[in-house]
């Protein structure tokens, strides 16, 4: 399991580690919530594939958080993409990846496996965060309100999956997250 968290790991920080440059002469800057959502989609692609390849080695650990980090990937980053108010509710299925371990036993280490999980999240929201901190200007409080809210909701993904793993019932509810745009003049 481990070498292949391993290479989830590496992999999704390949995928979204590439961060926004700065520009010189006359181009426009980057619009930081394509990239940031652009990035989440890359995520998301990626941990749909790890998913997938988690099925065929019959790691239904790897399984569940693959397919739940690619949903919270996937809402934020079309979230994102609509410039929509909120992250609507999802519910994830993974029965798929529950029957490649019918016998299961209770007792998983939550602990370690919350370790692994917030490793795998950290690397899809690589070049989220990268822009998140480069905007903490007042200028970029819509965009960073954007940002900040696909980060949380994808981060907050932790919980049901370890919750899954532990106790099993097949569907993981990734509850809806509103933007937060406190402080944000409307002009932006």
């Amino acid at each position: 399991m481990r070498n292949l968290i391993a290479s989830i790991s590496l992999l999704l920080l390949l995928v979204s580690a590439c961060g926004p440059r700065q520009h010189t002469g006359d181009r426009t800057p980057p619009d930081y919530i394509t990239v940031v959502a652009s990035s989440l989609s890359g995520g998301a692609a990626m941990a749909s594939i790890f998913s997938r390849q988690a099925v065929e080695a019959g790691n239904w650990k790897a399984c569940v958080a693959a397919e739940v980090i690619s949903e919270a990937s996937r809402s934020s980053a079309s979230a994102l993409f609509n410039y929509g108010n909120v992250i609507p509710e999802v519910s994830v299925d993974v029965s798929e990846c529950l029957a490649l371990n019918p016998d299961f036993e209770p007792g998983t280490d939550s602990e370690e496996f919350a370790t692994v999980i917030t490793t795998l999240i950290t690397s899809v929201l690589e070049t989220a965060q990268l822009v998140s901190e480069r905007l903490t200007d007042e200028d970029q409080c819509g965009t960073l309100a954007y940002i900040v809210g696909a980060l949380e909701y994808v981060k907050a993904a932790t919980g049901p999956i370890v919750s899954e793993v532990t106790s099993p019932d097949g569907v993981i509810v990734l509850p809806e997250v509103s933007f937060d745009f406190t402080g944000c003049t409307t002009e932006e």
